[in-house]
């Protein structure tokens, strides 16, 4: 069933606002006058540099950040990854449906759409730091029509898109519903679907004002709310995109709760390292099909209310494996690798100067006793319950040492390298007797304690057999009765054959 959002609210609220919010789906405020200009004014796009982003397939950048923390502040910012950009005539009741901003120009380098799918880069701030101006990736310069008020938006989805990005075309029951003078066929909003991996960063962002100084100061009273446009980026301000993240990440460290026996040890060659536990992969389970509305007007009547959603229909939950950033490589734009290293399915002496694929050196060996950060984290869909299944390697004894009568021989004991997996859930503490669900934009830190195989010991023990005295046998005893076969009982019958008959003695 559709619903309509009430537009009265924004109406009121027009001189406040202009938009929607980043991550939630809302009325928008009413389209505030144009204003003249007479000489082009370049468009420039600013990105928040205090939100933790990501890289294309290579997970997060940075650490969860306090923000009165200047040092995590620091690490939080962009290193030139890439996100996408729509610039849009500038939605409300005038205008109630979505339309890309054009520039008209006899000159061909500027005439035509503006910003449509624009690909652009973020800075570097840790060699530029405060930077905070993306730039097209083609490089080209573009300017804001001489008229005008405008919108921006943005969004980030890595490698994932699947399709898109879509135009949402009004259907007759969209107008019929709609308060706004919209007709059938009006692009009301632009969508994308997306596959996820546990290693894209989904974020989504809706431009802003560039500074937080008051736009009736920059812009004067009367037109507070006549940006974005060529009259407002020549008084300061200009469009600033504050991405926010709209999954959940799940970062993981493991601790090795057991200590080695010594005939581990021994069957490690003596190394207690050695017969650590190792990490083969961290899986999750999430749902991973998803669709982002990426851009859209007021007129836009839609169920949901999240700029990213995983409907239900048609979407399977997958286990995503948990990777690793390649220290091979230099710099957060390259994909991440699985936890495991790339190793030949064959053993031969032509690669013998290759990692042996049954070498758990590969794996991650964990600390005994101490927790270890594991992998890059994980990027889910958010929900209330993750289940998680691990995969661990342990070196283990296979064989006991023992004397073999047939041959003579004593045969050494034998280790083996074994792998098994463990499952289970990740949920969060219940508060107040409700099920708390995971949340799109937070961290969490996950710490599982892991024991190993523990090697079954079967001991005999021998129960003696109690004393129960001795037990003396008299034929003489009266007490005793001797049964001879007669009991003392006549047996000769009525007496044919031996006269009259007669008791046996």
């Amino acid at each position: 069933m559709r619903k309509s959002f009430i537009f009265a609210f924004a109406l009121a609220a027009g001189l406040l606002s202009s938009c929607s919010s980043d991550d939630t789906i809302s009325a928008e405020g009413p389209n505030p006058a144009v204003e003249d200009g007479s000489e082009l004014v370049p468009v420039e796009i600013g990105v928040s540099n205090k939100m933790v982003v990501s890289t294309r397939g290579t997970g997060t950048v940075g650490t969860v950040a306090s923000a009165s923390d200047p040092a995590d502040i620091a690490k939080n910012q962009w290193q030139g990854q890439l996100v996408n950009v729509y610039m849009f005539k500038k939605c409300g009741p005038a205008q109630p449906k979505l339309s890309l901003a054009q520039f008209v120009s006899a000159d061909a380098d500027l005439q035509g759409i503006i910003y449509e799918n624009t690909e652009m880069q973020t800075p570097d701030t840790q060699t530029n730091p405060g930077e905070t101006l993306a730039v097209r990736t083609d490089h080209n310069v573009k300017y804001y029509p001489t008229t005008g008020n405008f919108e921006f938006w943005g969004y980030r989805l890595d490698d994932a898109v699947t399709v898109g990005p879509a135009p949402v075309l009004a259907t007759a029951e969209d107008v019929a519903a709609s308060s706004a003078a919209i007709a059938e066929g009006d692009t009301l909003a632009f969508k994308v679907d997306f596959t996820i991996d546990g290693t894209q960063d989904v974020m989504a962002a809706k431009a802003t004002p560039s500074d937080e100084v008051s736009l009736a100061d920059k812009l004067g009273a009367t037109k507070a709310t006549n940006y974005f446009s060529a009259y407002s980026a020549r008084n300061g301000v200009q469009p600033f995109l504050n991405f926010k993240h709209q999954l959940t990440r799940l970062a993981f460290e493991i601790k090795d709760a057991t200590v080695p026996t010594q005939d581990e040890i021994d069957a490690a060659g003596g190394d207690p390292v050695a017969s650590s536990i190792k990490v083969v992969d961290v899986a999750v389970g999430s749902a991973t099909e998803g669709e982002m509305v990426i851009a859209y007007a007021d007129s836009y009547i839609q169920e949901r209310e999240n700029v990213v959603e995983f409907p239900e229909s048609g979407t399977t939950e997958k286990y995503l494996s948990l990777k690793k950033r390649d220290v091979g490589v230099i710099g957060q734009n390259n994909n991440l690798v699985p936890l495991t290293i790339d190793v030949p399915n064959v053993w031969t002496a032509e690669n013998s100067t290759l990692v042996d694929p049954s070498n758990v050196a590969k794996y991650i060996t964990l600390h005994k006793n101490g927790a270890l950060p594991v992998g890059e984290a994980l990027l889910l869909a958010p929900c209330d319950t993750f289940p998680v299944r691990l995969t661990l390697c342990q070196k283990v004894q296979k064989t006991e040492a023992y004397y073999d009568e047939e041959t003579g021989v004593d045969v050494p004991a034998d280790s083996a390298e074994v792998i098994y997996k463990i499952e289970g859930n990740i949920t969060l503490p219940v508060v107040d007797g409700q099920v708390v669900s995971f949340k799109k934009g937070t961290s969490y830190l996950v710490t599982i304690t892991v024991y190993g195989l523990q090697k079954i010991e079967i001991n005999t023990t021998l129960t003696p057999w109690e004393d129960g005295g001795n037990v003396s046998i008299d034929p003489e005893d009266d007490a005793l009765e001797i049964d001879n076969g007669t009991n003392g009982e006549n047996t000769g019958g009525a007496g044919e054959e031996n006269g009259e008959g007669g008791n046996n003695p």
